[in-house]
């Protein structure tokens, strides 16, 4: 069930995940805040897809603040708040396709947007701040487009390579 639904205006904390989708579509989460949950603040999952997360604040949650996984595809993350989680601030993992990070606040992270085995994805026009890495690729991830994004370092860069890289 859930198909369809729209979570707008609520404070949801100390939960396991705050949100967690299982094969779900056509959902919209907005204006919601996420904090202290044990795993993610939201985690959209299992083959779920249409997924909205527009202006949602996710912080202090034990991995990362918002994830899509295990097939998820044509999910929007926007205009998003995310600092402070366990691990990372926006995730897409686990052969997620056809999504998009676009025009979110990312701070404090141990990695701020994380595309993990995932493919065709959007990253734009994003604010990554203080994060001990601001874009992180790895896995099988092919064909992302990432641009636009503004980035500011705390620490000193240098002897870096970047390779195979194309804009």
């Amino acid at each position: 069930g859930g198909n369809g639904s729209k979570i707008i205006n609520n404070t949801i904390h100390d939960m396991w995940d705050g949100f967690y989708s299982d094969s779900v579509t056509n959902l919209i989460i907005e204006n919601n805040t996420f904090y202290n949950n044990l795993g993610n603040g939201i985690s959209i999952d299992s083959g779920s897809h249409n997924i909205g997360i527009v202006g949602n604040n996710a912080y202090n949650n034990s991995e990362t603040g918002l994830l899509c996984s295990d097939a998820c595809n044509n999910t929007l993350f926007f205009n998003n708040t995310v600092h402070g989680n366990g691990w990372s601030g926006l995730m897409f993992a686990s052969g997620t396709y056809d999504n998009t990070i676009k025009k979110n606040n990312v701070f404090n992270e141990e990695i701020g947007i994380h595309i993990d085995s995932s493919r065709n994805n959007k990253i734009n026009d994003n604010i990554l701040n203080s994060n001990d890495g601001n874009i992180v690729l790895e896995g099988n991830s092919p064909d992302n487009q990432i641009q636009g994004n503004i980035y500011t370092f705390e620490n000193q860069l240098e002897n870096n390579i970047l390779k195979n890289n194309e804009q």
